[in-house]
Formats: structure tokens, C-alpha cells, sequence
């Protein structure tokens, strides 16, 4: 199922009802997936149905921008034939549209980000014959290519649109093995006005998946790594970290309370907006205080739950997923309990 903040209502759209538990091999799907949907409005606690989706998919990018969002589907229908499509939705007049998108988007690898009001569709990732970006303009829906980013190749790619520039977190290749050095995650932003980019540097963390606070790009991961035995670094290496973009200056998370080597994060979140990456329990980052607390636990510990959280502003939204062990049968069961938890 895939979930998405619309601003004043979380949509749930697809997704299927295939179960795998934790550690199994399972077969592909011998279903369709799913193209209906719902929406909820967290403030008020109602739900409403809306349109199905022009395909069934289980899985999708997303962008919201302005009164319309934005799904790159993984569409799996009744043949159980996979295509990439670009589905749009009007949330005030209930409808879908599907729009053409680039052959080279629909063999697959690329993401969504807004862009004030254009859409981007990136590749995730960037080997020494680089795959364009694009971007969309809904109004007419046309597409254009992006200039090639200054550092490539890059991997495991993120962007986030933020000042009115759009940034790029990436890694560069690396032998494995035979790695002298950690791969950290550089930086890079476009300029709209100029259509030109421009290199930030290169952070002291080794991910790039987060989100933006008040200027700063804030990755809420603990931990970290430090090459092993083979290809030690000869010290430890942060997941995480904030970066200042406007400087591109990269700083360490705060320090955690001694929990010890155990600890998770569950996200961070301020005053507006958050990044959720889990919901059953873990430590929480309250960016307008700097310190941490702990996130209660919606199921309790050995109940292997795999639940899917959706950020609705500054509170995450739970809705679908599966449970195994204690009580579930050997395959799982489905979930369709739906929680909010409201961030402090």
C-alpha cells in the first residue's frame, strides 16, 4: 500500500495482500495488486473513499503538488505484466489521469520530488553511462532533461527540493572490496534561475535518505560503520548527520543517551514537519529542542509486526501492513487497524 500527505488528508492507494514473513523466500505474486483507495483526515479522524486508480500497483514514488499528487506505479495487473506509469490525482474533483513519461522513466530505476510547481522524476542511481533526470511540467505536460549533475558516477540518490533550488544526495562508487576509504554522501544543488549546478562537498555520514528542517537536511539514522576487518577505515563512520544547505557544513546527530549498541531511531520531527522511519518503539529526534525521547510502541516487543507508517506533517499515520508470530499463523495476517501518534 502506498501512502501519501497530501497537506490536509493522507491517501492510501494499491498495494496488495501477498504476505512474506520476516526471513522467508517467497514467490513472486500470482494476483493483481490493488487500485483502490481511501483518504484520511487525521485532524478530524474521517475517512472518505475516493476514485480507484486508472491501474492496480503495489507499489509507487510520490509527489504532492499543490491540489494534485503525483504516483510513479509500479503497476502489476491481472496478466501480472509490470510497467512503470505516471498517475496523477485531482483531490478536489475526485479524479485520476495517467500521463506519458519518458522511455527511459518507464524501464524503471526512477523516483519523484516536487519542485514548487514541476515535478522530477530522478534516477536512483548514476554508473559511468549516466541516465538522464527529467522534469515535468503538469500544466502542459511536457517533459525536459535536467544538465547532468558535476559528480558521477553517483548512487543511491535522493533529492529534496528546498530555497528554491533542488539538492541531491548521493555516494560515489567504491570497490568492494578493496575500499581504502568510506563512501559518504555528497552534495550538489540546481539552480532553477541560472540552469546550472554547483558541488556543496562531500558530508562525514554514509546515508543520504532524510528530510528538510528549516534549512537543514537532517538524516535521523543511528549508527554506523567502520569498513570491517577486511577494509577497515580505522574508525567509525556516522549513518546520519544534518547538513546546513546553505553551506553544505555537515554536523553530527546530538548525542544519544547511553542506551547502548541496540538503539534505533524512529525519526526526528519539529515544530511543522517530520521524517518517520519506524513506529514500534525507538528514539525520536525533537529538532527545536535538540534532544531526544523515546517513541511509544504500537505493538508489543516479539509480536513481529511490519507496519506501514505515512509522515502527516509532524505526526506519523499507520494504516495496512502484516503481523507474524504470537497469535498470527504461519504465513501472517494482514493488518487494516489504522493509528495516529501526535507528536509532542
Amino acid at each position: 500500500m502506498v501512502g501519501v500527505w497530501t497537506g490536509s488528508e493522507v491517501l492510501f492507494v494499491g498495494g496488495d495482500v501477498s504476505l512474506c514473513p520476516p526471513g522467508a523466500y517467497c514467490s513472486p505474486p500470482t494476483t493483481a495488486a490493488l487500485a483502490d483507495g481511501a483518504a484520511l483526515d487525521p485532524d478530524a479522524g474521517e475517512w472518505r473513499v475516493i476514485a480507484p486508480a486508472p491501474a492496480p500497483f503495489d507499489f509507487a514514488s510520490t509527489a504532492a503538488i499543490q491540489d494534485e499528487v503525483f504516483f510513479l506505479a509500479n503497476v502489476r495487473g491481472a496478466d501480472l505484466v509490470r510497467r512503470v506509469a505516471l498517475f496523477r490525482y485531482a483531490v478536489g474533483d475526485d479524479r485520476w489521469d495517467e500521463s506519458e513519461v519518458p522511455a527511459q522513466v518507464a524501464d524503471g530505476g526512477y523516483r519523484l520530488a516536487g519542485a514548487d510547481d514541476l515535478l522530477v522524476a530522478y534516477a536512483t542511481e548514476h554508473g559511468p553511462d549516466a541516465k538522464p533526470d527529467f522534469l515535468f511540467d503538469p500544466a502542459t505536460e511536457a517533459w525536459s532533461e535536467l544538465p547532468p549533475h558535476p559528480i558521477l558516477p553517483g548512487f543511491d540518490i535522493s533529492m529534496q527540493f528546498a530555497d528554491g533550488r533542488l539538492f541531491v544526495f548521493d555516494v560515489p562508487a567504491t570497490p568492494v572490496p578493496g575500499a581504502r576509504e568510506p563512501a559518504l554522501v555528497r552534495v550538489s544543488r540546481f539552480d532553477f534561475a541560472a540552469g546550472t549546478w554547483e558541488s556543496l562537498g562531500t558530508t562525514g555520514m554514509l546515508t543520504g535518505h532524510g528530510f528538510v528542517s528549516w534549512g537543514v537536511f537532517v538524516v535521523p539514522a543511528l549508527g554506523g560503520a567502520d569498513g570491517g576487518a577486511v577494509d577497515n577505515w580505522g574508525r567509525m563512520y556516522p549513518n546520519g548527520g544534518m547538513v546546513d544547505l546553505a553551506t553544505g557544513e555537515w554536523t553530527p546527530l546530538p548525542n544519544l543517551p547511553d542506551t547502548g549498541k541496540d538503539a534505533i531511531a524512529a525519526g526526528a520531527f519539529d515544530s511543522v514537519d517530520a521524517m518517520y522511519t519506524g513506529v514500534n518503539g525507538g528514539w525520536l529526534l525533537d529538532l527545536d529542542s535538540g534532544e531526544w525521547a523515546r517513541m511509544p510502541r504500537i505493538d508489543p516487543p516479539g509480536t513481529g509486526a511490519q507496519r506501514r507508517v505515512t509522515t502527516a506533517g509532524r505526526n506519523p499515520v499507520v494504516f495496512g501492513g502484516a503481523r507474524c508470530g504470537q497469535g498470527a499463523s504461519a504465513a501472517g495476517e494482514a493488518l487494516a487497524d489504522a493509528w495516529i501518534w501526535r507528536a509532542p
